[in-house]
């Protein structure tokens, strides 16, 4: 448990718990905002051997007010001072150690992500059509590798875990790209300052998948999310798109188009929630709004959650493709209380009032507890009363922060929620209702402007979660070791 130092007094009831709730809460503005955010594997010791050292992987949106880079930056947290009552846990940091690698072509960086298997390969996707493959050495980098052949760019992006160099893309015209790094692992054993200079290796993808053309045609729908199953075998992923479905695909059944192939290969299995005027065939089921993220529970087969506009998480079967087994929604400002129903589709679930434009833009299961999962939700503020405040001169639009300003103003908040699935089912103690608020664990809201989440990250061993918004924040906290003692862990 921490305290609050001297400096930074909280100024509402709720940040004076935060002590409670959390081991460490830090924050620090960045110059120009990060569209990812992803902890580099690995704690060090810093020279008084009680600082903790980690490293976290970020990127740059500057709007073309400066060079697009990729940072590597060094995150140092000081344990409480032994002869002081304030602790540093909770507040500022006072400065990021960091690590600046240019990004060609000079674009912001919508993803990057580390290869699990090899954490010193890095792959990052933008607006162009273009995969670039960095080895990360220290505080060195050498671009290895180029990934072509998609005709657009996107911000989906997921290596294979158990598949060595292979990842999948997604990109904004619908169609999910496999590419396997034949000769990055002699890459990745070289010095990076031994390929400085030389010719970037290129790669063209093994297979192509249409997420808008499988299960149903009509018209491109941009890809968001793709992920790997967790399963041992590996072969089977999921991609989320704009048309609101979440496609489940089998290597070793739907084939795919191939690198120069049509990319006509139907999916395994299509999950959307039901609506009124779905049809009974689960191929052709649709939903409103848009699929946005996903994420594989590790361990289970056939777990699967997905989040998306509406401000719920929805945890699927993926063997009942039909309905949900159970909807997490968010509760933003405008709701008493968040709600878990289980046994329904979300058309049925409790009364809710969800905040206007309310989506949950990330979600990801917390490593090393499999019964917990964290997803992060923005809500969007009313319309203003007059179009006055909303038009921008062509001097605004010049600022390299212009955009994001109007970003952040237009956003009514954001909070990110840890759920504890062990409690799906209990009864409340306020009430006889299955499956009450009390899954939420931790409901955390950004001390601050508000803004939209873009990225979060959990460490690898889950000690830490950091995200990053369009007000230029990075936060990095840890629950409470209190909070944590309950719930499921391996």
């Amino acid at each position: 448990m921490a305290t609050w130092p001297s400096s930074g007094r909280p100024t509402t009831v709720e940040e004076a718990n935060w002590p409670l709730l959390y081991d460490v809460y830090l924050t620090h503005k960045l110059v120009w905002p990060s569209l990812t955010v992803d902890w580099l594997p690995g704690v060090w010791q810093g020279a008084d051997g009680a600082t903790e050292v980690r490293k976290l992987l970020l990127g740059t949106h500057t709007s073309g007010g400066a060079p697009e880079h990729h940072i590597v930056a060094e995150v140092r947290i000081r344990p409480p001072s032994s002869t002081s009552q304030v602790p540093t846990a909770i507040g500022a940091l006072p400065s990021l150690r960091t690590a600046t690698f240019a990004h060609t072509p000079d674009t912001a960086v919508h993803r990057a992500r580390r290869c699990p298997g090899r954490p010193g390969l890095v792959a990052s996707v933008s607006e162009k059509p273009v995969v670039l493959v960095t080895h990360h050495a220290g505080t060195k980098a050498a671009f290895a590798e180029r990934c072509e052949g998609q005709t657009a760019g996107g911000f989906a992006l997921d290596w294979a875990t158990r598949r060595d160099v292979s990842f999948l893309t997604g990109t904004d015209d619908g169609q999910v790209y496999l590419y396997d790094l034949q000769g990055a692992k002699a890459a990745a054993a070289a010095e990076p300052s031994a390929q400085q200079g030389r010719p970037l290796r290129t790669h063209a993808p093994v297979q192509r998948w249409s997420h808008s053309g499988g299960g149903g045609g009509g018209a491109a729908s941009a890809v968001n999310a793709v992920g790997w199953s967790c399963a041992p075998s590996s072969a089977v992923f999921a991609s989320a798109g704009d048309d609101g479905r979440v496609c489940v695909w089998d290597l070793r059944e739907s084939g795919g188009g191939g690198s120069s192939g049509g990319g006509n290969a139907r999916p395994a299995c299509v999950l959307c929630a039901p609506t009124s005027s779905s049809s009974s065939s689960s191929s052709s089921l649709s939903s409103s709004g848009e699929g946005r993220c996903l994420a594989w529970a590790p361990g289970e087969e056939h777990l699967l959650a997905s989040g998306g506009d509406g401000a719920a998480v929805q945890l699927w079967d993926t063997r009942l493709p039909a309905r949900p087994l159970a909807s997490l929604r968010h509760w933003g400002e405008t709701a008493a209380a968040p709600t878990a129903v289980t046994g329904h589709a979300p058309a049925f679930c409790a009364p809710w009032r969800p905040s206007p434009g309310g989506m949950v833009g990330e979600v990801r299961w917390w490593p090393g507890r499999p019964s917990l999962l964290i997803s992060a939700a923005s809500f969007a503020a009313p319309a203003p009363a007059s179009s006055s405040s909303s038009s921008s001169s062509a001097a605004d639009e010049d600022l390299p922060h212009a955009a994001h300003a109007r970003a952040s103003a237009a956003a009514a908040g954001s909070e990110v929620i840890v759920w504890d699935l062990a409690r799906l089912g209990e009864p409340d103690q306020a009430s006889s209702s299955a499956s009450p608020s009390s899954v939420v664990l931790l409901n955390h809201r950004s001390r601050g402007p508000r803004a939209e989440v873009s990225d979060m990250a959990v460490s690898g061993d889950g000690a830490l979660v950091a995200v990053v918004d369009t007000a230029n924040r990075l936060e990095i906290w840890r629950p409470a070791k209190e909070l944590l003692a309950g719930t499921t862990g391996m």
